[in-house]
C-alpha cells in the first residue's frame, strides 16, 4: 500500500548522489534507488532520513554530512599487520576487498589490503570514506506503508536496495 508522505514506518525509496562536499566530485551514483525502514532503526544516515521526514514523493534534497554522521572517523585500530601466510588467500594483491565476519555480531568486516611485504600483510578495516565530509542529494522516488514484519524487523526487504547505510 502506498503513503503519501514519508513518516514512522513506511517504506522510502531514495535515489542519490553522494559528492566530495569541497569540489563537487560525484563519489557514488545510484539512480535505481535504495529503500530504507523510516523512523530511527538505522537503515539511513540521521540527517538524510530528516531530510525526508514529511515530504511526498519527488522531494529533492542536499545535506552535507560530517565524519560522525556518516561513515564514522578513521581509526587506526582498523588497521593491522598480519601473517599472510595464516591467511591462506591466493593470488592475494594490493587493492583487493576481503570480508570476513564479526564473531560477535555475524556482520561482514570488509577489509582492504594496504600492502603486502614478504610474509606481512597490512589491512585497513575503515570505511573508504570514513573521516570524511559527504554531500548527500537525494530525491524521493516511492513511499509505502512498511509491513508489520519489516517493523518488528526494524529493517526494509526490498532487496538488492539496502546496499548504502
Amino acid at each position: 500500500m502506498s503513503a503519501e508522505t514519508v513518516r514512522k514506518n513506511t517504506v522510502v525509496t531514495i535515489s542519490f548522489k553522494l559528492l566530495d562536499p569541497s569540489t563537487g566530485e560525484v563519489i557514488d551514483d545510484e539512480k535505481n534507488g535504495i529503500s530504507y525502514l523510516h523512523g530511527g532503526y538505522g537503515e539511513i544516515f540521521t540527517l538524510v532520513e530528516a531530510a525526508c521526514e514529511g515530504q511526498g514523493i519527488g522531494h529533492r534534497f542536499d545535506v552535507v554530512l560530517q565524519p560522525e554522521e556518516a561513515f564514522g572517523e578513521h581509526s587506526e585500530d582498523l588497521i593491522r599487520a598480519e601473517s599472510l601466510a595464516e591467511l591462506q588467500i591466493p593470488d592475494i594483491e594490493e587493492g583487493m576487498i576481503l570480508e570476513t565476519e564479526d564473531e560477535e555480531t555475524g556482520d561482514p568486516i570488509y577489509w582492504e589490503v594496504l600492502e603486502i611485504d614478504g610474509d606481512r600483510i597490512v589491512l585497513d578495516g575503515n570505511h573508504p570514506l570514513s573521516g570524511l565530509p559527504i554531500r548527500f542529494q537525494g530525491e524521493i522516488l516511492s513511499i509505502r506503508e512498511a509491513t508489520t514484519v519489516e517493523v518488528e524487523q526494524g529493517f526494509s526487504d526490498d532487496e538488492d536496495e539496502d546496499e548504502e547505510k
